[in-house]
């Protein structure tokens, strides 16, 4: 779970200063290690922001502009979605398809409709903390239930 601590660390110099103080921390303290898993971040501008290293696990990017940000495909192909990340080029996302296909194929189904799938309660500044985390869970599981619910019905309709 990520550290909430180094998540407001982040968010409050993105706020303030672009990332510049985040950088600098991050440069000044090499090993420390950096927990984001299954974190949230929605239209978060991290621009030129230093995410070598971090860990990104089960992470969601939801309109996140990664230009210039440091960031490594194998950190993105461990996020749980990156719907509407800006910035990254062709090349980036086909190697990122190769590592992890199931994220890029609901990237590839999603990107080209309005995206209104999962509503994610927030705090005003884009993260959430483990409350938000259990609801999402919850919202994901009652569509995977609704879409498996559909296809039995499918199914039956096409056996009569």
């Amino acid at each position: 779970m990520a550290d909430e601590q180094q998540l407001r660390r982040l968010f409050d110099s993105v706020k303030a200063d672009g990332g510049k103080e985040w950088n600098e921390w991050r440069e000044e303290n090499p090993n420390i290690t950096i927990d984001f898993k299954e974190a949230y971040f929605k239209h978060v501008n991290l621009q030129g922001v230093d995410l070598l290293g971090v860990d990104l696990e089960g992470a969601l990017l939801r309109g996140v502009n990664l230009r210039d940000a440091k960031i490594t495909i194998e950190q993105l192909s461990l996020c749980r979605n990156i719907d509407g990340v800006r910035y990254l080029s062709a090349e980036f996302l086909s190697k990122i398809k190769k590592k992890n296909p199931e994220l890029m194929e609901w990237w590839d189904e999603n990107m080209v409709k309005d995206i209104q799938k999962l509503s994610f309660k927030t705090d005003d500044e884009g993260w959430t903390g483990d409350w938000v985390k259990e609801e999402v869970k919850e919202e994901v599981k009652g569509e995977e239930e609704e879409e498996e619910v559909k296809e039995e019905v499918k199914s039956e309709e096409e056996e009569e």
